[in-house]
């Protein structure tokens, strides 16, 4: 959900969804724009590569991410909704 420039000292950061709050949804860029930030962490594993689904909801998407921790190995979710 940040944004690029939300963060002072890291002002690249961020894969900018909160910007998307009340556009018509594309799934296919934000699943790449959710992908693109995941695999920038250096927490989260590249292989195997984070799954990203997302699902219509009532005035929004709901987004839930698979990952591999990339110290302990460890499958982990993240999930979260966009809402207008």
């Amino acid at each position: 959900m940040t944004n690029p420039g939300d963060y002072l000292f890291h002002p690249e950061y961020g894969a900018g969804l909160g910007k998307k709050v009340g556009d018509s949804v594309n799934v296919n860029e934000w699943k790449a724009l959710i992908l693109g930030q995941m695999l920038l962490e250096d927490s989260v594993a590249t292989t195997p590569e984070p799954t990203v689904t997302l699902t219509l909801i009532d005035m929004g998407v709901s987004c839930s991410i698979q990952y591999t921790d990339a110290v302990s190995g460890t499958p982990a979710t993240l999930s979260f909704d966009v809402t207008r």
